[in-house]
């Protein structure tokens, strides 16, 4: 796609804007556009929303592509819609959110009822024929936006938008013509990226789906799937190869809890994430750490870590280690007494990915206990074929992995793609072709 530029530009007088075509102006919110929200919460209570009622209240969580999902949406009684007025919808409308996450954007394409707002967001009108309503959801769409309300955000854990920031929110905006041409063009351009972004996001999803199935299916009945099965009597394994025997944890495993006290400098920080067991920046990296790292716990290569407490939420619950380093004392470290390690990480990879031990989750934190974990029944293979597992496992997913990898990077590629289309036609760095 080959966009040309406009004949000549000028300086814009916003810094980060920089020049824009040469007959197109600033406009600010506050000059040409209606903008209101609900003051406060007027009294609104969270019993007053009910799944059923002839009067919508609409929140930024009801927004999905630009849209509205009425499906999703609450309903409040006639009093609570008609006691404000200004924030009654009307079709054409465009919302947008000012708290959390603010800047999300939907477009009243219909009515199916009357409809007013919850707090958090703000309805938009255009006035004065400065500017057509897709126009501008295209530019809150832009870095134009972004860049300004970054340095305005207030708010340190749930953040803001206030009224009187807005209003004075500047933004490029040609003659409706023009915008007429952006709008059709960014509305086409768009839902062709978009179509594309979802075919390879389905694509990425059929192979990690293809990548769990095949752990299971792997470390649960082997590599030759022609051998006779008998009942494990594990519920969450089910069937094993005849072969195979079934063991306790704590006859399996030999529980590490070496620390590296006064030594904690000879060692690097490790970190349990959903990409696996990696290292951790101490001195450049984000998080917090300890003023000292005397109670974390050494880690060998070979070991097996796993986090057994807020098991709904961590990231991963089972890591394989490549490296020699430390890790805090919250993990719980492990290493087979005789066997593949290797073997056991895809056993528990798969059981952490389809949450198969959540018969195990205790307390408001959904914590494993120790011992109830070291009392779980675990299928036990053959040394000899847990390591011809491992070796078949780690050769097919590490080509799935870099399938994925790849579809991932092509996924990025057209996001940033759409983004900057989005950025250089609404501040005027690509013309748009008139007819």
């Amino acid at each position: 796609m080959i966009l040309e530029k406009y004949p000549s530009y000028k300086d814009s007088g916003v810094e980060w804007l920089g020049e824009i075509p040469h007959d197109w102006e600033i406009i600010r919110i506050k000059d040409y556009s209606y903008l209101k929200a609900r003051i406060g919460w007027q009294g609104l209570r969270s019993d007053e929303f009910q799944d059923k009622g002839e009067y919508y209240c609409i929140t930024g969580t009801d927004f999905e592509k630009g849209k509205i999902n009425w499906k999703n949406a609450y309903f409040v009684s006639k009093e609570r819609y008609d006691q404000d007025k200004y924030i009654q919808l009307k079709v054409g409308d465009l919302l947008i959110t000012k708290d959390g996450t603010i800047g999300k954007l939907a477009i009243v394409e219909e009515i199916i009822k009357p409809a007013t707002l919850n707090t958090g967001v703000f309805v938009s009108r255009p006035l004065k024929n400065k500017y057509l309503t897709k126009y501008l959801y295209w530019v809150l769409s832009s870095d134009v936006f972004i860049n300004f309300i970054e340095p305005k955000k207030y708010g340190s854990t749930i953040q803001h938008l206030y009224q009187n920031v807005f209003l004075f929110f500047s933004f490029p905006a040609p003659t409706i013509r023009i915008q007429e041409k952006i709008v059709v063009f960014l509305d086409i351009k768009t839902s062709q990226i978009d179509r594309k972004i979802k075919l390879l996001q389905d694509k990425k999803i059929s192979y990690e789906e293809f990548k769990k199935s095949l752990i299971n299916e792997t470390v649960c009945r082997g590599i030759n799937k022609n051998v006779e099965l008998k009942d494990s009597g594990i519920e969450w394994i089910r069937k094993i190869p005849k072969t195979w025997s079934v063991d306790r944890m704590k006859n399996r495993f030999i529980l590490k809890k070496k620390k590296v006290g006064e030594f904690s400098k000879n060692y690097k920080l490790l970190s349990l994430t959903q990409n696996g067991v990696v290292y951790r920046d101490v001195e450049g990296g984000f998080g917090k750490f300890p003023a000292e790292f005397n109670s974390y716990q050494i880690v060998e290569k070979d070991d097996l870590i796993f986090c057994l407490f807020d098991m709904d939420v961590t990231p991963r619950t089972i890591g394989y280690s490549n490296y020699f380093g430390m890790i805090t004392g919250a993990y719980t470290i492990l290493k087979s007494k005789k066997g593949c390690n290797k073997y056991y990480y895809y056993l528990y990879l798969m059981a952490d990915i389809s949450k198969k031990l959540s018969f195990c989750y205790t307390g408001l934190r959904n914590t494993i206990r120790k011992e109830k974990f070291f009392t779980l029944e675990i299928p036990v293979p053959p040394v000899s074929e847990q390591i011809q597992i491992t070796k078949y496992l780690d050769e097919k997913t590490s080509k799935i992995d870099e399938i994925i990898s790849k579809i991932k990077d092509q996924i990025t590629t057209l996001t940033e793609f759409r983004k900057t289309l989005i950025n250089d036609v609404v501040t005027g760095k690509v013309r748009v072709q008139n007819d």
